[in-house]
């Protein structure tokens, strides 16, 4: 069992790095109070100092159905590829509207409005 567990925590590290995540970590933990367990599961996005971190507690009455769970959470979770195109669009929207409350020239703010667009359409196909 012992060497189940350290595989299937592996497993579930590695998942999380082949997506780009840093600082992953997987943890079993037996709740001896509520008959059951669970997988902590820790991933951050990012190095840069002050970077948040991210914790997902996967439970189950078996460490197999810990697993189920974690495997689903990792499953459902964006690349940082795609965390990041998100960031990026983000910021720049708010670059944008902030361009337009200081009066910056339509002239400038324009292309950058239109660059917005295609960067949102070409997230939602997935480009």
């Amino acid at each position: 069992m012992e060497i189940e567990i350290k595989d299937g925590l592996k497993a579930l590290r590695k998942k999380l790095s082949d997506l780009g995540y840093v600082s992953v970590e997987a943890y079993f933990a037996i709740d001896f109070l509520n008959d059951g367990c669970c997988i902590k599961i820790g991933r951050r996005s990012s190095t840069a100092l002050g970077s948040p971190g991210t914790n997902y507690f996967a439970k189950g009455d078996t460490f197999a159905e810990c697993m189920r769970d974690a495997n689903e959470h990792i499953d459902g979770l964006p690349s940082i590829g795609d965390v990041r195109r998100k960031e990026f669009t983000a910021a720049l929207a708010r670059l944008i509207e902030m361009g337009r409350e200081v009066g910056i020239e339509e002239g400038f703010v324009n292309p950058l409005s239109d660059m917005m667009k295609k960067l949102s359409t070409n997230i939602i196909e997935g480009k």
